[in-house]
């Protein structure tokens, strides 16, 4: 047991450390294949920092990361996020619309840009709500997410997902 404490330790402090270590680009520009290409590796990157900081630390930061996945996202059309604000409400709001978008985009990354919604959204939609749930506190309202964070506890997140595609 303790070594599997000591394990589990030396895991999150690494990846602690390396979301920490994560630097946004002061320039970039995406125009061809090859512009998004050549920032993959930092995209993944600067989705892995917004997933494991929390909501109201390194807020600068966190807005200068928000602007380069957002460059990187919305006109890339290889990258093609399932945004339906009518049956995932959560997406109106702006920090975990944007977790959502880094889960898909990493998504999109990590599988060679095959576009599978399902899994994505659903894959998106399980990070969204874990996100909410580590720092719920730090949310004042956050419309829509609670009846997903309360399908996931159930374990019936997956079934109601795919209900709504």
């Amino acid at each position: 047991m303790k070594k599997l404490s000591l394990f589990l330790f030396a895991l999150l402090f690494v990846s602690l450390s390396f979301a920490q270590s994560f630097n946004v680009p002061k320039t970039y520009e995406f125009k061809t294949d090859a512009d998004y290409d050549k920032y993959e590796n930092q995209i993944l990157e600067c989705v892995d920092w917004l997933i494991a900081t929390p909501i109201n630390q390194n807020i600068r930061k966190r807005e200068s990361a928000i602007s380069f996945l957002a460059a990187y996202s919305v006109n890339n059309e290889r990258v093609n996020p399932y945004l339906n604000k009518t049956d995932f409400p959560f997406l109106l709001n702006g920090d975990l619309g944007v977790i959502y978008v880094a889960s898909w985009t990493k998504s999109c990354l990590t599988q060679n840009y095959v576009n599978n919604k399902a899994e994505f959204t659903l894959r998106a939609t399980n990070q969204v709500v874990d996100y909410y749930n580590s720092n719920k506190k730090k949310f004042k309202k956050a419309k829509g997410i609670k009846i997903f964070a309360e399908e996931k506890q159930k374990g019936t997140l997956d079934s109601f997902v795919k209900s709504k595609l």
